[in-house]
């Protein structure tokens, strides 16, 4: 009563694959299961109700229903460790698609008309308004917007664009409204193409399941001919008399055979694995990328957001405030005013001007009269700020005018460094951006060349009552390194792995962080299509290839590569399409997951050699190969308490991971 709704109803899975490979002419884990517990089970039902049959035979008439079940539950568990490993795809492509905006504005007649996306045509005018999504690609007709490429590049900061600038479908417009020729639509996109290849390099069998299929066809074609050669031995020598007894051998291989401990060697050790991933913040949602990721031999890596913070900081500043005594400190009249300027402004920059101009003066005024000017103590209630594309913000305070831009803005309003401090300077002898005025352009032109890859911003001030303007301050800002990500990268080198960087930044940026981390080999300015190109040019070369990103721009990458880490605080999708996430965004942890990953491996090939080992001497035993030399016939019963025991040595074994530790 309680074996044959778990052999018959848990267990017909394993009977209907069995039957169906049958038609085929094959032979699976499946139909050994199916074997062996069909046969204990029936067995058990003829002792059962013909105790008398075996009696006469000088036979005991032992059932073996609990024999069934077990296999049936112990394989159930297996399978539940394997389906539990195993990723979702579907949602990857959703979340790629759901990128991409349903409708746009299309100028007929320089009227707007809203269409379906699908229903654009190559050659279409599009209006594009601030924070609206670019339904297609296309090439910028008027205006100069910035627009958030990250979906492409996986850049944070946005890029400034000028007219006839290409512009691509998912990507977000920051500021201001523009008009744009379409120039690709449909699946002709950008991010049409990153679905596309998602979907392709998704579409491979996983390594450990073809070698799982391998395996298990050779030792179940095995089992199954020593069970027939076992029965027909035990017939030709001992006759019908020994026939019962050739019954309860064949019964007895097919029992202890049952690759319980086969099919829980990989899933057990890989889940156990997955488990202690998890306790130090590596999530792994495939199964075989834990067991791959000890073979790696090069990693591929995205600059920002993976090696670097992904966000700009103003790395080092410079004020030339001609009222106060500069080297007596920071001028904090001028960062408190910086900072009041830069709170409300819509720039990508701002927040990290304001993080900046707050530390300068220590102390966070985040209240308008808090804000301490010397001219108006009450002054950034009155501050009207007024962004400009592609030069930065204009701040009006009373009498004077403040901007905060790049060096074009400063040229645009006759900024100078310091002229009111020389006597020749009038309004009738203009003068240029950074002129020779004192001794400030010695520190500017050293600080410039300082930067030369950061983006530099300035700070200038600009009276009503005077043409000139007076130059303030001097920042660079730049995307930094993570605090961990050297330390790392000289673990990675030390266990013999090759590093590489791609980037979507310019050749700059990318030369500086490959400097400061010591990757020889990197590459700038590289599309979605660029980077899973190079993942395929390593893998044709033999290698096993890891690729860690934290973009939607690196999600075909990530499918593509052998072992796919993404960061948790990046893209969705590309959390979703990888393999492995670092939780927290500590590089550190990609380390300690190869090692995670190797002591992982090195428990699968102990558990299929014990498992191995144990079918190995087993299976003669059950056999009945002792039995012409002492009399022993191994019984069902102690069969399937070793088919038991070796499972939860296998288990055990697993488990160990739990506590060793990862040197």
């Amino acid at each position: 009563m309680l074996a044959t709704p778990v052999v018959f109803i848990f267990g017909r899975r394993f009977f209907i694959s069995a039957f169906r490979q049958l038609r085929h002419g094959k032979a699976g884990m499946d139909t050994l299961v199916a074997l062996s517990t069909g046969v204990a089970y029936f067995y058990s039902v003829a002792v059962m109700l013909l105790p008398t049959f075996w009696a006469k035979k000088g036979l005991p008439g032992h059932l073996y229903f609990e024999s069934a079940a077990v296999v049936i539950a112990f394989i159930l568990l297996g399978k539940l460790l394997e389906m539990r490993a195993k990723g979702r795809t579907a949602a990857d492509i959703k979340k790629l698609m759901g990128a991409q905006p349903a409708t746009a504005t299309v100028l007929v007649n320089d009227q707007p008309q809203i269409i379906a996306v699908r229903d654009i045509q190559v050659g279409d005018q599009l209006l594009v308004k601030p924070g609206e999504a670019i339904a297609v690609d296309g090439a910028i007709l008027s205006g100069r917007p910035l627009i958030n490429e990250s979906m492409v590049t996986g850049e944070a900061i946005p890029s400034q664009k000028e007219s006839g600038d290409s512009v691509y479908a998912g990507t977000i417009n920051e500021n201001t409204a523009f008009t744009m020729r379409a120039d690709k639509v449909g699946r002709n996109t950008v991010m049409a193409s990153i679905i596309r290849l998602v979907r392709e390099a998704q579409g491979s069998k996983a390594p450990i399941e073809q070698l799982v299929d391998k395996i298990a066809a050779r030792f179940v074609a095995g089992v199954l001919c020593i069970a027939l050669l076992t029965f027909f031995i035990w017939w030709a020598f001992g006759g019908p008399a020994e026939l019962s007894r050739g019954i309860i051998a064949v019964v007895t291989v097919l029992v202890i055979a049952c690759p319980c401990a086969l099919g829980l060697a990989t899933p057990a050790a890989l889940m156990v694995g997955i488990g202690r991933g998890a306790t130090m913040g590596i999530l792994i949602k495939d199964a075989a990328h834990l067991q791959k990721l000890a073979g790696v031999t090069d990693i591929v890596l995205d600059k920002t957001g993976t090696l670097t913070l992904g966000k700009p900081v103003v790395q080092e500043g410079l004020w030339l405030d001609d009222d106060r005594d500069i080297n007596a400190g920071y001028p904090k009249s001028a960062a408190r005013l910086l900072a009041a300027i830069e709170r409300s402004s819509q720039h990508p920059l701002a927040e990290a001007i304001t993080s900046y101009a707050i530390s300068v003066y220590g102390k966070d005024y985040s209240k308008n009269n808090d804000i301490d000017f010397d001219h108006n103590a009450n002054a950034a209630s009155y501050i009207n700020s007024v962004f400009l594309p592609g030069l930065g913000v204009e701040a009006t305070l009373g009498n004077d005018v403040y901007y905060v831009g790049n060096a074009r803005l400063m040229a645009e309003k006759n900024i100078v460094v310091n002229a009111g401090s020389e006597k020749d300077v009038s309004p009738e002898k203009p003068v240029d951006f950074l002129t020779p005025m004192r001794h400030d352009l010695t520190a500017i032109t050293s600080f410039l060349q300082a930067h030369t890859t950061h983006t530099i911003v300035y700070f200038a001030q600009k009276s009503a009552k005077d043409n000139r303007g007076t130059l303030l301050s001097v920042m660079a800002l730049a995307d930094i390194l993570k605090p961990d990500a050297l330390l790392t990268l000289q673990r990675l080198g030390h266990q013999g792995i090759g590093l590489h960087m791609l980037t979507g930044d310019n050749e700059a940026a990318a030369a500086l962080v490959a400097s400061q981390t010591g990757i020889n080999r990197y590459l700038a300015g590289q599309l979605p299509a660029d980077k899973l190109a190079y993942i395929k040019t390593l893998q044709t070369q033999g290698k096993s290839v890891a690729m860690i990103g934290d973009g939607i721009n690196d999600s075909a990458a990530l499918a593509q590569a052998d072992i796919s880490i993404a960061m948790s605080k990046g893209s969705h999708v590309a959390m979703d399409v990888a393999g492995m996430t670092i939780v927290g965004d500590q590089l550190s942890k990609i380390a300690d997951g190869i090692l995670l990953s190797r002591l992982t491996g090195k428990t699968i090939r102990e558990n299929l050699f014990w498992a191995f080992f144990y079918n190995l001497i087993g299976i003669p035993i059950a056999a009945g190969i002792l039995y012409p030399f002492t009399g022993f016939m191994l019984n069902p019963m102690i069969a399937g308490a070793a088919m038991a025991l070796s499972s939860i040595c296998v288990l055990a074994a697993s488990l160990r991971l739990r506590y060793r530790k990862l040197k």
